[in-house]
């Protein structure tokens, strides 16, 4: 800015003249520049921004500051840690002046964990587990790559008690930076594995009645399953004389585990009579004919005697019975 200034000179005798002097008024002082240390938290993308108010700590001047800016200003993930920033302070008249400070770039934001419901299988020991890779569904950072993310289930193996209801199983994902965060899925258990049937010939007796009954129990030799059994069945459990021209007979075992799987075997059964016949005698009277000999190999000679006489019975299945009967012989034809 220009001021004209008049100066007057005035000698010993009083004499006096006057001259304008043109003055240009400069500012040449920088302003004070005084920066702080900050610390910048990146949003969720990854990116900060970092605004020179931030790290002014009172940078003066005495015509006025005009204005503030940083450099650097924006920060990502690859800015994290400690970065120096400098700070332009320039006063109304154009004077600049800089100050350093240092800003820490952070990353807060916990990670963005996705999980995804999932059916687990139990094997033949009744056992099943699933991974992380299996419950995660994309979980993300933006400071961190995947492949670097912590990851973690509380629970990740299962047995038959967890059949039937759903499992909360909890994925927690850790950042590079230590943020921590966590979602639950639900795991459903389920058993698919069939019972192993263990099973085993058998051979019956027909009792006196022509009749014999079976239990599943008789057929059945130790058949099992990881989740325990719950019921042993045949498909014939009663046999008749029928049975045995028909032996062997085929008997399905059916073996059904705790959890309503089935599997089914075939077995056989033999069904043996081994019960003699039984002897029904009736008293009967025989009569020589005319000739003398009966149709027996009864005779004259036998005539007023009693003979006895033994019986051999043989069923169907070859069981025989013998028994003894008393025989009188009589003539009661006349001459």
């Amino acid at each position: 800015m220009n001021h004209t200034v008049t100066y007057v000179a005035v000698d010993v005798s009083g004499n006096t003249r006057e001259v304008d002097v043109v003055v240009e008024v400069r500012d040449s002082v920088l302003p004070t520049a005084v920066a702080q240390d900050y610390t910048v938290v990146l949003d969720g993308t990854g990116n900060g921004v970092l605004a020179a108010l931030s790290v002014d700590f009172g940078s003066s001047d005495a015509c006025g500051v005009a204005s503030m800016s940083v450099t650097p200003s924006t920060f990502t993930c690859s800015d994290l840690g400690s970065q120096t920033v400098t700070l332009t302070v320039t006063d109304n008249n154009g004077n600049s002046a800089t100050a350093t400070s240092t800003v820490s770039v952070v990353d807060q934001t916990a990670p963005t964990v996705v999980v995804q419901d999932v059916e687990v299988e139990l094997d033949v020991n009744g056992d099943a587990s699933v991974t992380v890779a299996e419950i995660d569904n994309g979980s993300s950072d933006a400071c961190t790559a995947s492949g670097s993310l912590v990851t973690s289930l509380d629970v990740a193996a299962f047995d038959c008690d967890d059949v039937g209801s759903g499992v909360a199983v909890t994925l927690t994902v850790t950042d590079e930076a230590g943020n921590v965060a966590s979602e639950t899925a639900t795991v459903t258990v389920v058993d698919r594995v069939l019972p192993t049937v263990v099973g085993q010939n058998v051979t019956l007796t027909l009792s006196a009645g022509g009749a014999v009954g079976l239990v599943a129990g008789s057929v059945d030799a130790g058949s099992s399953d990881a989740c325990g059994v719950a019921t042993v069945s045949i498909d014939v459990d009663s046999f008749s004389c029928a049975s045995v021209d028909a032996s062997p007979n085929a008997v399905e075992l059916s073996v059904v585990d705790n959890h309503g799987n089935m599997a089914t075997d075939t077995y056989y059964v033999t069904v043996v009579d081994e019960t003699a016949p039984a002897f029904i005698i009736t008293p009967t009277t025989l009569e020589l004919d005319a000739a003398g000999p009966s149709q027996t190999s009864f005779d004259c000679a036998d005539l007023d005697s009693v003979v006895a006489v033994s019986y051999t019975i043989t069923d169907v299945n070859g069981n025989q019975a013998s028994s003894s009967v008393d025989v009188a012989v009589v003539d009661s034809v006349p001459p």
